[in-house]
């Protein structure tokens, strides 16, 4: 789910009957003052998993390290 949120622009405090979108160059150039920054990422759903049965707790880090390079060969390049 995207985030919404509104920010005070040149001093002014928002207004909701006033807000307008800013321009990304906008955006960042405030947050960059205030010391913070979006992230440019792109939200998407959270993944879940879940095991069957009774896991031994010797096989957690296998178990793991398995989910590990299983996401990691499904999204290369973007961790």
């Amino acid at each position: 789910m995207p985030l919404e949120f509104t920010v005070a622009l040149d001093g002014q405090e928002p207004n909701p009957v006033l807000v307008d979108d800013p321009t990304p160059g906008v955006l960042d150039s405030k947050l960059g003052a205030a010391g913070t920054a979006t992230c440019g990422c792109q939200p998407r759903a959270q993944g879940h998993l879940a095991l069957r049965g009774k896991t031994p707790a010797t096989q957690q880090a296998a178990i793991e390290d398995a989910i590990l390079d299983a996401v990691l060969k499904e999204n290369p390049g973007d961790l």
